[in-house]
């Protein structure tokens, strides 16, 4: 005898446990049982389970979710969770209000199970999937088998049991029932879109242009201004887009988020230096070429207003002081030619490396003269800085500039390390005091400027600030974000000026 889909419906079984409690049983239609049982007829006994528990003595009543799915056959009837076995809702009701056959039991589950709960038994009971979430959480807790929904206890954890208060459960639906919305709506957004991209943009291009999805407010907040946006990692093209999308804003950020606004200008420079240090000690510990020394300082020009104590603009490295003889030679060149902002007065800077020896041989006990790398260093910029005066109208004229003076040329060296042992502290100090008009800095000194400049940069940013910037490799790396817009420069950390365009054919 063939058995009709007219037969496959799921009945509730209801049995008394004790005056003002019942049990109730979850039965499949016959249909759905011949989908999982072979040679099933009228009179075959119908599989059950139990789904209800219902005590208006304690005011509380619980469902065992069930699987009611054919598919596969070994869970039919089954737990309809992972972990989670039972719900149980605590509420007001009377003996009257006891469900006693299928159809009081169908109306007790719509009157008092809380909203987004599954009344319908074909599908097993349980929460709707807009709320499965729900479930999933709680699932993360070890050996929790029981979700209470209460009216009367706050939202805890006991043993094997989870208590959410009602108040709880209803702010969480509504929040969730929001979110559901909201995407199904941008979801019907881009599916019109690909639709039209699809065909009627493929079919007439020049009549229907390709169409894009939208921006949607909220959405970068939602990636990287949320707590937990700690972790996010960026494409490389997420961070070209973040670069474009901050320069193209600048304007109105710094107007209406001000406050914003420098603290991640403070940020960055501070994460900036501190990966500025990080090449320097780097470059320390290491055995450099000058010329690599040179390269780094005219990918970060910030370092040499630090040699002079004053804000400077790098005019040209490598520039070309003067003293070229009728055949082409004796070209004197200056590692680097700059120039004070406000006066425009000239200084030549003179870059070694941290090996330059800056004492020669004992001279008596603890006297030390100073090394022929360093007279040398020493006669070599003061060469540069007099052919530079001497020919200073030529290059100006040569360069079409005029913003440029000489009024008193100052001449910095930036070479070797300061000596450890005292006495020959003394005699560098004694050494290098004698230089009248050439001013001669160790890359260490340097090293402990920049470090002296970051100190002062962590006090001006706020904790919360420094604390959302920093670097490290769970941590969006906005440092790492700046080197990318740049090309992928090692060396260079965006911390002062680059070398000044206007400049650059300087001789």
């Amino acid at each position: 005898m063939s058995i009709s889909e007219n037969d496959n419906t799921f009945s509730f079984i209801v049995h008394d446990v004790h005056p003002g409690a019942v049990g109730i049983d979850l039965q499949a239609g016959r249909y759905f049982t011949s989908l999982v049982q072979e040679n099933v007829t009228e009179t075959s006994e119908l599989p059950t389970a139990p789904i209800l528990h219902v005590d208006a003595t304690k005011g509380y009543f619980s469902i065992r979710p069930r699987f009611t799915l054919p598919n596969p056959p070994h869970r039919f009837l089954g737990p309809r969770y992972r972990r989670l076995e039972e719900l149980v809702i605590e509420g007001h009701f009377r003996d009257d209000d006891l469900p006693h056959d299928d159809a009081s039991t169908r109306l007790f589950i719509r009157v008092y199970t809380p909203p987004s709960f599954i009344h319908d038994p074909l599908y097993g009971l349980g929460i709707m999937k807009e709320m499965h979430p729900l479930i999933t959480a709680i699932e993360e807790l070890k050996g929790v088998a029981t979700l209470v929904i209460s009216d009367r206890n706050k939202t805890h954890l006991d043993e094997n049991t989870f208590y959410l208060a009602r108040e709880d459960y209803d702010a969480l639906r509504a929040a969730s029932m929001t979110v559901a919305r909201h995407y199904q709506g941008e979801s019907l957004e881009d599916r019109r879109i690909l639709a039209h991209n699809a065909t009627l943009h493929r079919a007439h291009p020049d009549l229907f242009p390709e169409k894009a999805t939208p921006y949607r407010a909220g959405t970068v907040f939602k990636l990287l201004g949320s707590k937990g946006s700690a972790g996010v990692k960026l494409s490389p093209r997420d961070r070209a887009g973040m670069i474009a999308a901050l320069s193209s804003e600048a304007r109105k950020i710094s107007k209406s988020e001000k406050h914003a606004a420098i603290q991640l200008q403070q940020g960055i420079e501070l994460l900036n230096l501190n990966q500025l240090i990080a090449a320097f000690e780097r470059r320390l510990s290491g055995s450099q070429a000058e010329k690599e020394w040179q390269d780094l300082f005219q990918r970060n020009p910030f370092i040499l207003s630090m040699t002079l104590g004053y804000p400077i603009t790098v005019l040209q490295p490598h520039a070309h002081a003067g003293g070229m003889t009728l055949q082409g030679n004796g070209n004197k060149i200056a590692d680097f030619l700059a120039k004070t902002q406000t006066t425009h007065n000239a200084a030549l800077i003179e870059i070694k490396t941290p090996k330059t020896e800056l004492l020669g041989e004992q001279y008596r006990v603890g006297v030390f003269g100073p090394s022929r790398f360093l007279t040398g260093a020493v006669v070599q910029v003061l060469d540069q800085r007099r052919l530079f005066i001497e020919e200073i109208a030529t290059l100006k004229h040569r360069s079409r500039i005029q913003d440029l003076e000489a009024h008193a040329v100052d001449c910095v060296i930036v070479a070797g390390r300061t000596p450890m042992e005292p006495s020959r502290q003394a005699s560098f100090e004694l050494i290098r005091h004698q230089y009248k008009d050439v001013t001669v800095l160790t890359f260490d000194e340097l090293l402990e400027k920049l470090k002296l400049l970051q100190s002062l940069l962590a006090q001006e940013t706020e904790p919360t600030t420094v604390a959302a910037y920093q670097t490290s490799e769970d941590a969006l790396d906005l440092s790492e974000l700046l080197e990318d817009s740049a090309g992928g420069d090692d060396d260079f950390f965006a911390v002062g000026p680059a070398v000044d365009d206007e400049f650059e054919d300087l001789l």
